[in-house]
This record gives structure tokens, sequence and C-alpha cells, in this order.
């Protein structure tokens, strides 16, 4: 048996999702301060990464890859089929050998109720105290940890059950309302705000995660490019879907707003390209 998870019911479900992000975001961090974006990124997918920062110049491209492969981490988990599918989907995205290295390190972290738990948090603790290249120790340090690999509980067993056709259905119920040609764009930001008013704070940070990832960009980010008509198809930032958020310093490394300018965020003016952009919002 390789994953555990609390029998948690409705919101608390997602409130613990967002803590593991928060938690894989600081634990992942780490690793990613020690690479350079060449030795993070695949060369061409490198290159489209930097033509959406070309138009969202803020956004921190390392920053960006904490996020995607924390939410994968978290969405998947890391079991054996966690790991296929992770390293599947991120072939052309990421660099194998940094995958590989720190796959290794979070497949070997124990849920808390395990009883290998406190004998990882010990070899954790020596593994950061001793080693000054992080990414260069980790297979070696925590090799032996494979000898039980396939039947501890895993910290990181995977919500894709859980996650996926919920954002999946959410996706498809704002793109639904967006394609109503019936509706003005007046009328069509009141059914998305009914619609956004029934999400939780946890649910808009997983949405802010799920948006910017490999697995949810459609919502926005494989769309986004220099011309102003083409924001038309934003749907994160045409109905402020994630507004509501209060925080936008996220596990104090990660800022919401860097990657969403043009969200009207409570208690934040509107930017000017916001206004600019709903021009084209029909």
């Amino acid at each position: 048996m390789a994953n555990k998870t609390p029998n948690l019911l409705g919101r608390a479900t997602f409130s613990f999702i967002l803590d593991q992000i928060r938690t894989c975001v600081n634990e992942l961090a780490i690793f990613i301060e020690e690479c350079s974006i060449e030795e993070l990124y695949d060369k061409n997918y490198l290159e489209k990464s930097k033509k959406v920062k070309s138009v969202r110049d803020n956004i921190d491209l390392k920053n960006w890859a904490l996020c995607d492969i924390a939410y994968a981490i978290v969405f998947f988990g890391v079991s054996e089929n966690g790991i296929k599918t992770i390293t599947g989907i991120f072939r052309h995205t990421y660099k194998s050998r940094f995958l590989e290295i720190i796959l290794t390190y979070f497949a070997v972290k124990p849920h808390k109720d395990s009883e290998y738990f406190l004998e990882w948090k010990m070899a954790d603790q020596e593994f950061k105290d001793y080693y000054e290249s992080k990414l260069s120790a980790v297979k070696d340090f925590f090799y032996s940890y494979n000898d039980f690999y396939p039947t501890f509980f895993k910290f990181y067993g995977g919500h894709q059950a859980k996650l996926g056709h919920y954002y999946r259905h959410l996706y498809q119920t704002v793109t639904y309302i967006n394609q109503q040609e019936i509706f003005t764009y007046k009328e069509k930001y009141e059914y998305t705000k009914t619609l956004r008013a029934q999400l939780s704070t946890p649910e808009q940070y997983i949405l802010f995660f799920n948006s910017i990832s490999m697995l949810g960009r459609v919502w926005e980010f494989d769309k986004i490019d220099a011309t102003a008509s083409q924001s038309n198809s934003y749907l994160i930032t045409k109905y402020n879907l994630i507004k509501n958020i209060p925080d936008l310093n996220f596990a104090r490394s990660i800022n919401i707003d860097d990657f969403y300018p043009d969200v009207k965020f409570e208690f934040r003016d509107k930017s000017p390209l916001r206004t600019k952009m709903e021009k084209f919002f029909k």
C-alpha cells in the first residue's frame, strides 16, 4: 500500500490539499534555487515560456516551474505510477535529470502517520545540514529508503481523483458561458460571478495553481500573446475567477499577481491594461 490520505469531506479536502501544495513548494524551492534556468528547462520549452514572459514580464520562470512541478506532485502523487505520469507529462518541459532527482526525494517522504516518518525527518535534517549541494546529494543520501519504497504510506499520495473532474467541470462550465453569443459580457460576468461565489478561498488558490500548471493552461496561459484582442479568451482574467484570494504572496515566494496582473483582486485598483482589455471583452 503506497498512499494514505485522511477521510475528509467537502471543503476540508481543499484546505488539506492546499496545505500539501504549500509544503511541496517550500521543499521544492530548495532544489530549484540551485539551478539556472537552462539547467531546469528543456531548451525548446524555455523559448515558449520566454514568449509568455515577454507579455507578462513580472513572471519569474523559476517560480513558474516551482508552481508547475509542485502542483503535479500533489496532484498525481509519487507512487510508481504517479512518477511515470509526471515524467511523461514533463518529458519535453524540464530536464530529465532534474526531474529524476527531485522525484526521488519526494517519493521517499513518508506520511506523517507512517512508522518511518520520524526516521525520515531526522535523515532529512541531516541531509540539509551537511550537504552543500542538495541536487547532487539526493540520490545517494536517500538510496537506502528505496528498500521499503513499495510498502510505506507516502506523504504525497496524490489527489487526481478529487481534483481532476472538479476543475475540468469548472472549466467546461465557464467555457460554456463564455461561448454564449446571446449574452453580453456583463451578463456573462454575472453568471460566472455567481459561480465564483461558490468557490472557497482554498479552491481559488488551487485554481490558480491548476491554471498555470501544465494540466490547466487551457484556462489562459496557452493563449497568451502580445495582442490585446486575444485577451477575450483569457478566462481567469476576463472573469476575475481568483479575485477573492486574500494574500497574493503564497508561501512567501510566489507572487500571484505576477502571473495575473490584470485580475481585479479585492482591495486593489484595476490595472490600466485591464481597462484597455475590457474593450475587447464580449
